[in-house]
This record gives structure tokens, C-alpha cells and sequence, in this order.
């Protein structure tokens, strides 16, 4: 059954105020229904396949993303072989649904199209183009946006075609061996991934709450005051959140206690070192691998 705009936006606020939509059509439908899929039908199960049409529109979509300078500085690589699943799901801790998910894109950072354009142009003595700007962290980041945004095109065009997908930071955990498995080129960097298939309809998960836009929107100037991180209404904001997630955990029958809570994760996220699973290290491990860090 399909769900209306109106059930899906009190789903993602979960609060009577809700904001005022100026458009309810089949794209908001789309964007406001998303939720993160880690069951999907099996392989072999009747409509479970995700064609190359599917991948084609999702790449065709991603390319029609903004990109900065028309730098277009990301390349996707679709994974299907299930052992190669198999390694990529264990590096990233995300064994299950990798494994079940019959496709895993691998949305990487690209500079090496750039390097070796350089490599083939030379500069006015005719000298190979050195790549200053290539070296700079504006670079990198350019690099992260586009990569960024063009998943985010894959996912809505995957979810309009109903499919369901799930991103995986996990592949940032062990980068040095992500790379080795994928054949990644230097000057590249995996990104995230992201589990694509057909949703499981018997376990389909809630679409989890966000933060209120009183929150995360600012009228002309961030507005705390400058002895304040943030305002106060955003204390206050977040603490509702708080409260929000803990009762969605619970009809949701996952009871996390007082430090499963959104503020008590967010603090270990923020202060924890072990929360990053090995992610410390991307400093080293990009500059190891020619990514542009200064």
C-alpha cells in the first residue's frame, strides 16, 4: 500500500507540529520515505534481481548530480561476485546484508582520472602539468561532494524503482584492504558503500525520527550567542529529540537503556576513539594513498 505524503512526514518528525509541505507529489513521496533496507529478498526469489537497467538508471541519475567545476571526481564500482561480497561485508562489519543484498555499489572518491589528464597535458615548457591544485584539500574535498551527491541521486533513483538501500561506512574501517579487493588505483579512495536489492516486505524497518527543523534551520545567521555554541532553543530541541528516539526505540522493542539513548550515542560517537573502528587512521591511509590532504 502506498503511504501518503502526510504519513510520511508525521513518521520522520513524529510531533503534531509538523512543517507545511508545498508540494506533496511522487518525488517528496520518495525522499521522505526513505528508510535504511538490511533485509532483502533472496537471490532466486521471485522479483528479487537487480537488473543492469536498475544500475544504469542509478548511475545515470547520479551523473545528472551537481558537480563542482564539472569535475565529476567519482566512479562507482558495482560488486555482484558473492565471495567478493562476502570479503567486503567482513571488512566493514556489515557481514549480513551484505552478504544477502545481491549487489553492493562501492561509491569512490576519484582523482586519478585528473592525475593522469595531467600526466598527458604538458604546460607551456612542455613539461608534464605538475598538479598543484591536485595536492590541495580543496581537492579532496571537491572530490567527497561529488561522490557524496551523486550516491545520494543512486539511492532516491534505487528507492523510486523500489528497490531499498542501506549505506555502508563500514568500508572505511580497514581502507588499506577495501582498496587491495576493489583494484583501486592511487590517487582513489572508497568512500562508502551501499547494499542494494529488493526490500524484504515482511521485515521492512521504521522509518527512524529526525531532529526537528527548528533544530537544523538558521535565518540568516547561525543565531547562538557568542558566548554559546548554540542556542537555546537547540538545547531544548535536542533534548525533545532524545526523548522522541528513546519512545521509538521501545515500540520498536529495542529498549537500549538510559545509554542507548540518541545523547548518550552521540557522546561516544563524538568522544569515544574505539567508535570509530579503526577510522583514526584515514589521515595516514589517504596520504599513503596520494590523496590530497594539504
Amino acid at each position: 500500500m502506498t503511504e501518503s505524503v502526510p504519513d510520511l512526514l508525521a513518521q520522520r518528525y513524529r510531533t503534531a507540529q509538523l512543517p507545511a509541505l508545498a508540494a506533496a507529489d511522487a518525488t517528496i513521496a520518495t525522499l521522505l520515505g526513505h528508510r535504511s533496507v538490511r533485509r532483502f529478498l533472496h537471490h532466486g526469489e521471485p522479483g528479487s534481481e537487480v537488473t543492469e537497467a536498475h544500475v544504469a538508471t542509478m548511475v545515470a541519475a547520479a551523473q545528472s548530480a551537481s558537480t563542482s567545476s564539472d569535475v565529476q571526481a567519482w566512479s562507482v564500482i558495482e560488486v555482484r561476485d558473492p565471495e567478493r561480497r562476502a570479503l567486503l561485508g567482513d571488512l566493514s562489519d556489515n557481514a549480513v546484508h551484505v552478504r544477502q543484498a545481491p549487489l553492493t555499489l562501492v561509491w569512490v572518491a576519484d582523482l586519478a582520472r585528473q592525475h593522469a589528464l595531467l600526466a598527458r597535458e604538458p604546460d607551456a615548457a612542455g613539461s608534464p602539468a605538475p598538479p598543484v591544485n591536485g595536492r590541495l584539500l580543496e581537492a579532496g574535498l571537491v572530490s567527497f561532494l561529488d561522490t557524496a551527491l551523486a550516491a545520494q541521486n543512486a539511492a532516491v533513483a534505487a528507492e523510486s524503482m523500489g528497490l531499498g538501500i542501506c549505506y555502508l561506512g563500514g568500508v572505511r574501517n580497514e581502507p588499506e584492504q577495501v582498496a587491495e579487493l576493489l583494484g583501486l588505483p592511487a590517487h582513489t579512495f572508497a568512500l562508502f558503500g551501499m547494499c542494494v536489492g529488493v526490500p524484504d516486505p515482511d521485515r521492512l524497518p521504521r522509518r527512524r525520527p529526525r531532529l526537528p527543523q527548528s533544530v537544523v534551520r538558521h535565518a540568516e545567521t547561525y543565531g547562538a550567542p557568542p558566548s554559546e555554541p548554540v542556542r537555546l532553543s537547540d538545547l531544548e530541541g535536542m533534548a525533545a529529540y532524545d526523548d522522541t528516539v528513546a519512545a521509538f526505540d521501545l515500540e520498536r522493542g529495542a529498549d537500549r537503556g538510559p545509554g542507548g539513548r540518541w545523547a548518550a550515542r552521540m557522546r561516544r560517537r563524538l568522544a569515544d576513539v574505539a567508535a570509530l573502528h579503526g577510522r583514526e587512521r584515514l589521515r595516514a591511509v589517504m596520504r599513503e594513498r596520494g590523496f590530497p590532504l594539504e
